[in-house]
């Protein structure tokens, strides 16, 4: 699996409250990221936009980024979802931010297999079915219901004539050693 990169959307910012209940941004908060909403384990295997390993991410202060701006970042391998952790009670869910390549490849992997079921249905549809003798039970299997493909039989023995065994226009294969 592939890292995913988090952060610098338009959803990702730190707040603070001030005295008037009023909501403000907050920069050069440190954001740590968990992978549950309480509790759990803190990722640590984290890459910041340079591919620099890091163990948290920091706002941005106004310099670079502006004031409490989420910057991007890789998530550890294979993860898509961050619980973030401002230090203000309360965890976020941050999701990936570049899903869109991977919802394209995988729309084509699904038309490419919904071509191949397709193909394969007409295949099957367009073949003989196969009935093999059951040599432990010294028995043949009944030929499947409602299934109107002709037959190959496989065995030692003629297989009963009619429903649900041998059909007109099915082929048996002797396999004893006469």
């Amino acid at each position: 699996m592939a890292r995913h990169w988090f952060g610098q959307s338009p959803s990702d910012w730190t707040f603070s409250v001030d005295a008037g209940d009023g909501v403000v941004l907050a920069g050069s908060v440190t954001v740590t990221l968990w992978n549950a909403a309480a509790g759990g384990t803190q990722y640590t295997d984290l890459l910041d936009a340079a591919g620099t390993p890091i163990t948290e991410v920091v706002t941005g202060d106004g310099s670079t980024l502006p004031k409490g701006t989420i910057p991007q970042f890789q998530g550890p391998d294979g993860i898509g979802e961050l619980w973030a952790d401002a230090g203000g009670g309360i965890r976020y869910r941050l999701t990936p931010t570049d899903l869109g390549g991977d919802v394209v490849e995988l729309q084509s992997a699904v038309a490419d297999l919904t071509t191949t079921v397709t193909a394969l249905t007409t295949m099957v549809q367009n073949s003989g079915g196969m009935v093999v003798y059951n040599a432990a039970t010294s028995s043949w299997p009944q030929r499947p219901a409602g299934d109107s493909r002709l037959f190959q039989w496989v065995g030692p023995s003629v297989p009963t004539a009619g429903t649900p065994y041998m059909e007109e226009g099915d082929l048996w294969v002797n396999t004893s050693a006469a």
